[in-house]
C-alpha cells in the first residue's frame, strides 16, 4: 500500500473536479491492523519505512520517497500540510481547528498522522462531515464505525447472499500473501498462467487466455493469474506489468460477459485494471471475507459482485473461501 495508491482512489490529480465548497479534505493512509502507521509524515510497513520495503521496487509504482506531504505535492497544484500527531492525540477538539486553520491558509489537501485505531477514530469523527475523506482500510473501518455509532443504533445489517452462477479469481500481485493464496487455488480450481517469458510479445498472451476462460467457466470457479516469485518472472519490466493488468480487465470482462457474477481479484493494480474494464462507478460494500477485505456489489445495471484485495492482504485459504462462500457476511 504505497502513497500512490490511496492517492489515485481519492484521485488527487482531479481535485479540482470536486465541488468548489469542498475546498479541503484529509488523508490518512494509516491502516494499523495491517502494520501500516504514519508518523511525522512518513509511511511505515510495520517498523521500517515504505521507502525502505518492497513498496519500493514496484514494478509500476515504486515508492522510494519518504515523505507523503510531499509526494502528494508533485501530484497537485495545491498546498498540502501535515497534521502531527501531537494534534491528533488531543482528539477532534484539536483536530478540527487545525483543520479551519490550513483551509483559510488556502491548503486543500491534509496529511494525519495516526499510529493506533484510537488515532483514526479521532480523525473518522472530526473528518465525518466532509465531503470528502480519503484512505486506506484503517480509515474506512474507522469512517464506518462512526457512522455506525451515530445512525444505526447497534442494528447489524442483514448477510447479502452470494451470486450464483460461473465464479473466475484473477491475481496479478507478487507479494508473498498472494503467492501463498494463489499456490492454495491452484490446488483446487482449474488455473490458467500468464506468463511473458513465454512469447516475444507479450499481447500474444491474449487470445490464448481468452480462448481457455471461455472453454472453462462454468460450474467450477477458475484462476487466472500472472503472479510469480521473483525468480519465475524474468527482468522487472513496468511496460510489460502494465500490459498483463490490462490482459487481467479484458479477461474478467470478458468473464462477467460470460455469466459470471462473482469476481475476485488479487492486487491493488489488478482490481484498478478490473474496475475499469468492468466500468464500475461506485459500490455497496458489503462485509469483510478478511480483515481489510470487504465485498462491493455494484450498482449498475449489470450488477457484479466484487472481492478486491490488496496483494499483501488476506489469510492463505482466501481466494478459495471467497469462491465458495454462500453468503457475503
Amino acid at each position: 500500500m504505497g502513497a500512490h495508491h490511496f492517492c489515485r482512489f481519492v484521485g488527487i490529480a482531479n481535485r479540482d473536479a470536486i465541488d468548489e465548497h469542498e475546498s479541503v479534505t484529509i488523508i490518512c493512509p494509516a491502516a494499523p491492523e495491517h502494520g501500516r502507521t504514519l508518523y511525522n509524515g512518513r509511511l511505515f510497513v510495520g517498523d521500517r519505512l515504505l521507502s525502505e520495503s518492497s513498496m519500493a521496487r514496484h514494478l509500476l509504482t515504486p515508492m522510494t520517497d519518504l515523505d507523503i506531504v510531499a509526494v502528494l505535492s508533485r501530484q497537485t497544484p495545491h498546498p498540502v500540510a501535515l497534521i502531527p500527531l501531537p494534534v491528533v492525540r488531543r482528539g477532534s477538539a484539536a483536530i478540527a481547528p487545525r483543520i479551519a486553520a490550513l483551509r483559510a491558509d488556502g491548503v486543500r489537501d491534509i496529511i494525519v498522522d495516526a499510529l493506533d485505531e484510537a488515532d483514526l477514530l479521532a480523525i473518522a469523527a472530526t473528518g465525518v462531515h466532509l465531503g470528502v475523506i480519503t484512505g486506506s482500510a484503517g480509515l474506512a473501518g474507522a469512517l464506518g464505525k462512526v457512522l455506525h455509532d451515530r445512525d444505526l443504533n447497534d442494528v447489524d445489517p442483514p448477510s447479502v447472499p452470494a451470486p450464483a452462477g460461473p465464479i473466475a479469481i484473477f491475481a496479478g500481485s507478487c507479494s508473498q500473501a498472494t503467492l501463498g493464496q494463489v499456490a492454495h487455488a491452484i490446488e483446487c480450481y482449474p488455473s490458467y498462467r500468464l506468463d511473458p517469458r513465454s512469447v516475444e510479445n507479450t499481447t500474444d498472451l491474449y487470445p490464448d487466455a481468452l480462448a481457455w476462460l471461455a472453454e472453462n467457466l462454468g460450474t467450477t470457479p477458475v484462476l487466472m493469474y500472472s503472479s510469480a516469485p521473483a525468480s519465475e518472472r524474468g527482468p522487472a519490466d513496468a511496460t510489460v506489468a502494465a500490459e498483463l493488468e490490462r490482459m487481467m480487465g479484458g479477461l474478467a470482462a470478458a468473464a462477467v460477459a460470460g455469466g459470471a457474477h462473482r469476481i475476485i481479484v488479487a492486487g491493488g493494480e489488478t482490481s484498478g485494471a478490473v474496475v475499469d474494464a468492468l466500468g464500475v462507478k461506485a459500490v455497496l460494500v458489503n462485509a469483510e471475507m478478511d480483515t481489510g477485505v470487504p465485498w462491493c456489489s455494484t450498482v449498475d445495471t449489470n450488477p457484479v459482485t466484487l472481492l478486491l484485495k490488496s496483494g499483501n492482504f488476506g489469510k492463505p485459504d482466501l481466494l478459495v473461501r471467497a469462491a465458495t462462500v454462500a453468503e457475503l457476511g
